[in-house]
């Protein structure tokens, strides 16, 4: 069986994405996102995904470079967008926003939809806890 390095993963997936039309910045978030899955051990969530991401932009199910909007928001909620942007680049955004509102606020809590598959969830929860938030997160799916 071959064996390939992280980076090179990485470098492959990023290119993917970006010859699919997402900009590079939201390329290089997806490919992270899977490639971190591979080395955490949940494979299922890995660079398996690459295909079936490529099949969701051909299908137009996904849309590489949609906007996040802001579709209502409190001081300590948000709801979020995602346009069917790559899940991880909506989760990503979205993550960041809360964090940064739950810094100002004490918690925050959001909700995303017209989201495709986010990767590992657990991505998520560790850049919340190593920020030094107690993150709760869930997720749901609608089979498609």
């Amino acid at each position: 069986m071959p064996t390939f390095s992280a980076e090179s993963l990485r470098t492959v997936a990023t290119d993917i994405f970006e010859a699919l039309g997402a900009p590079r910045e939201d390329a290089t978030t997806v490919a992270n996102v899977l490639v971190e899955a591979n080395l955490t051990g949940h494979d299922s969530h890995g660079v398996i995904r690459v295909t079936q991401y490529c099949e969701s932009v051909r299908g137009g199910h996904t849309v590489p470079g949609a906007a996040s909007l802001v579709l209502h928001e409190t001081t300590t909620t948000t709801i979020h967008d995602a346009g069917w942007n790559f899940g991880p680049v909506a989760m990503s955004r979205a993550l960041e926003d809360g964090m940064d509102k739950a810094r100002e606020h004490g918690m925050h809590a959001f909700g995303i939809h017209d989201c495709n598959h986010i990767g590992r969830l657990g991505h998520y929860s560790d850049i919340a806890a190593r920020a030094g938030f107690v993150p709760m997160m869930t997720v749901n799916s609608t089979g498609s």
